[in-house]
């Protein structure tokens, strides 16, 4: 059975083999056909903000950073990224501290050109705050050590 991705696979490709400088023409039948159901906005969590703010975790983030360290991440997703916690703890009053930091380091990773010495004390600044309220959590305490590392490489 097809699913989502195959169909999708098979629209890009189909177009691509039309454009074929062979003028034989193969024709494939295909068997066992998916009916797939349109996707609604309320089903696509890229658009549905509301459980993107409740699925932010401290592992979902760590999980989003690519090997090359914090600071390859692309503004775009890290920007992303910072909405959700802005909206997941903007109710939490005793992170007031780190909801401000969050909105100063989008509004630095939004303007052009990027002051990485700014950035690097905001990240720095929130690494200390999240690793302190840590609590214990090691998730918590590890993505506070990557803020503060890449706070330094950039300062």
């Amino acid at each position: 059975m097809f699913n989502k991705i195959s169909l999708l696979a098979l629209a890009f490709v189909l177009p691509l083999a039309a454009c074929a400088d062979d003028d034989t023409v193969e024709t494939t039948t295909v068997d066992d056909v998916a009916v797939v159901d349109p996707v609604t906005p309320a089903d696509d969590m890229m658009t549905d903000d509301t459980t993107m703010e409740s699925d932010v975790t401290a592992q979902a983030t760590l999980d989003a950073v690519p090997a090359e360290g914090l600071t390859a991440m692309a503004p775009g997703a890290a920007v992303a990224n910072i909405d959700s916690w802005i909206a997941k703890l903007s109710d939490v009053p005793e992170a007031s501290g780190v909801v401000e930091g969050l909105q100063t380091l989008k509004t630095q990773l939004t303007t052009d050109p990027l002051d990485g010495a700014a950035i690097g004390a905001t990240l720095s600044s929130l690494g200390e705050q999240t690793t302190a309220a840590a609590g214990g959590d090691a998730a918590l305490e590890q993505l506070g050590a990557a803020l503060s590392s890449a706070g330094s490489s950039l300062m």
